[in-house]
């Protein structure tokens, strides 16, 4: 039976089936427990129209594209599509010629930079929210011999940097797990710079052979790694300024100014604007001949291809999805603002916290916002 037709028949069947309890438990149950039962069935008979229609163009294709990813589907074999395992994922990995670095090493010396990096983070900020001085000194001789491995790394024998990497990997897990650590981690800023910094020596002092590099050497090799590279690339580029020009559209639009209903849809148009028209004005900006590079011109700037040459697309792209998105992005931080209870402003001030009061505070979502980048 085609999915089509099957998913309705299964929708209505649940829907007579949760009629059918809403009116059975009424004889079985408290009143009050019935009452919240009958809300609960109620909400699930408002949600299922909108799930049969997901699932009929949004799941299911889904996971019948997930399953066909295990046969072999061409038009020889359309009508009996032969099975043939994870053949079609190691097709794209597979590289046209070998590099000179392999996907293995670069995933050891990615992810043991990830959790060395994770125990010297909470060897150094988190050591007052660890209260098991057990675990406390688990953490900083995991980070003191990370810091070691990490220094010596290019004189440590492959099997034995296995080791170290699943050790602490295994161990950082355990504790995570059991939640030795308590609170949320602060200064998140910093610990981006650390990791930053250090991943940076790692790469370029220490050669330490990593992720990037791998992707870098083997994009041209393969065309899906080179998808996962340009993509990367992308939202790398795109989303953290996207997020931080948002935010502090949304801290203006928040102040008492004059003016900040017509600013305010100024900056949401470009959301609400055709894409077929976004689409020319910016082609007309961008085009070889066209007004930027005019403007360049006056400063002595030789012509950019800025739609032709690979080194320039991607960033020309990131700049029409910044502008396209910021002014909405920056209506949702706004929203979440105004949504700020004042008792929150008043004990930051009694703490004597003057600047970025807001910011703990939207720290979900502006993890929202990440998922909405994406």
């Amino acid at each position: 039976m085609p999915a089509e037709i099957l998913i309705p028949i299964i929708g209505v069947s649940i829907a007579l089936i949760l009629a059918i309890l809403m009116k059975v438990s009424k004889f079985f149950l408290s009143p009050h427990a019935w009452r919240r039962t009958r809300e609960s069935l109620t909400a699930y008979l408002y949600i299922l129209p909108s799930m049969i229609v997901l699932s009929i163009f949004v799941f299911w294709p889904i996971i019948y594209s997930f399953v066909l990813s295990f046969f072999k589907w061409d038009f020889k074999n359309q009508a009996n599509p032969q099975f043939i395992g994870f053949k079609n994922y190691t097709e794209l990995f597979k590289l046209k010629h070998p590099v000179d670095l392999t996907f293995n090493v670069a995933f050891l010396g990615t992810f043991f930079i990830v959790f060395f990096v994770a125990y010297l983070l909470n060897a150094i900020l988190d050591s007052r929210r660890i209260p098991d001085k057990k675990v406390k000194n688990i953490v900083f001789i995991n980070a003191i011999f990370g810091l070691i491995t990490f220094v010596l790394w290019n004189y440590i024998n492959y099997n034995l940097q296995w080791i170290i990497f699943l050790w602490l990997a295994f161990s950082y897990v355990v504790i995570a797990a059991m939640k030795k650590i308590e609170g949320t981690p602060d200064k998140l800023l910093l610990r981006l710079l650390i990791f930053i910094g250090i991943y940076i020596v790692g790469i370029k002092m220490i050669k330490i052979p990593e992720i990037v590099t791998y992707l870098s050497m083997a994009k041209e090799e393969a065309d899906f790694l080179k998808a996962i590279w340009n993509t990367s690339y992308y939202v790398l580029l795109s989303m953290p300024i996207t997020i931080f020009l948002s935010l502090i559209i949304a801290l203006l639009f928040y102040q008492e100014i004059h003016g900040k209903v017509i600013f305010r849809t100024i900056y949401f148009i470009p959301f609400v604007t055709s894409v077929v028209a976004v689409s020319l004005v910016w082609q007309w900006i961008f085009n070889d001949n066209g007004l930027l590079n005019y403007i360049l011109s006056f400063f002595g700037i030789d012509k950019i291809l800025w739609l032709k040459d690979e080194k320039w697309t991607i960033p020309t792209i990131a700049i029409i999805s910044i502008w396209k998105l910021v002014g909405y992005y920056s209506i949702i931080f706004l929203a979440g603002l105004q949504n700020i209870d004042k008792s929150y402003y008043e004990a930051a001030e009694v703490d004597g916290q003057q600047h970025g009061k807001n910011l703990p505070i939207l720290r979900g979502l502006c993890f929202l916002q990440q998922h909405f980048s994406y």
